[in-house]
């Protein structure tokens, strides 16, 4: 699908490995293991992100539950580097491949099964585990608002990219074409048979977003810095996409 007017993707939106030098002005990554987006980062004065990468040493054939414990003082470590305050909590929820998303109001996200979350509340930490599904962010830099989607195959068939700028919208009364949307790394062609990472893109189009972009790396094409649940036979650790908006914004470039 080619978008027209407003509607456009991004030159971020070739098709890259994770090992391409054209990647190099799109990832940043710290010492801390945590990768960061240009398209995002032009946003860095309101809003922080990031992309948790491969572990080494963190034992990662156990059962989901264990290996998200197993990473979780990693995951720490990393936020507090990447200038996240220790005592913020970290707000997931219980990801089932659906498409229901949860609104935090109050600092507090309802705990039941969804697969996304949005906040407009400064200080709130949101994010959500993957290893192979979508981590999708969108945007509203004049309400100053975020979202993350997890959209895997399942959830990419009922079009959680969409209900979570839907959601956005009735909650923060963004306009589409006021918003952005940036997806991260996930499995594509020919790791996987279905490039539902094309359809994601495409719905955020069809609701009317003003930007999309996406880094176009395939996890299970890089090992050594992913994880890849259809790589490595479901037996892999669980990479968190985060976003935060900060509570005292700095100077706009």
């Amino acid at each position: 699908m080619v978008a027209d007017g407003q509607h456009r993707f991004s030159p971020w939106m070739q098709s890259h490995t994770a090992t391409d030098h054209a990647l190099t002005s799109l990832v940043v990554t710290n010492g801390k293991l945590n990768e960061t987006y240009a398209p995002l980062r032009q946003h860095d004065f309101w809003f922080r992100h990031g992309f948790t990468l491969r572990v080494p040493g963190v034992d990662v054939t156990t059962d989901r539950e264990n290996v998200i414990r197993h990473l979780s003082a990693w995951h720490r470590a990393i936020l507090a580097d990447s200038g996240v305050a220790r005592s913020a909590d970290l707000l997931v929820v219980e990801q089932v491949h659906g498409a229901q998303i949860n609104t935090v109001r109050g600092g507090f996200v309802r705990p039941d099964a969804a697969d996304g979350l949005c906040t407009n509340e400064p200080g709130v930490l949101i994010g959500i585990y993957v290893a192979d599904c979508g981590p999708l962010w969108v945007l509203d830099p004049v309400h100053k608002a975020v979202g993350l989607a997890h959209s895997g195959r399942k959830g990419t068939n009922l079009n959680i990219a969409g209900a979570l700028i839907r959601q956005m919208c009735e909650s923060f009364d963004s306009k589409p074409s006021e918003m952005e949307a940036f997806l991260g790394p996930c499995i594509r062609p020919p790791h996987y048979e279905t490039d539902f990472a094309t359809h994601i893109l495409e719905q955020c189009v069809a609701e009317g977003i003003g930007l999309v972009n996406d880094c176009g790396i395939n996890t299970a094409s890089n090992l050594d810095r992913y994880y890849s649940y259809r790589a490595e036979n479901g037996r892999t650790g669980r990479m968190l996409a985060w976003a935060q908006i900060r509570l005292s914004p700095i100077s706009a470039p």
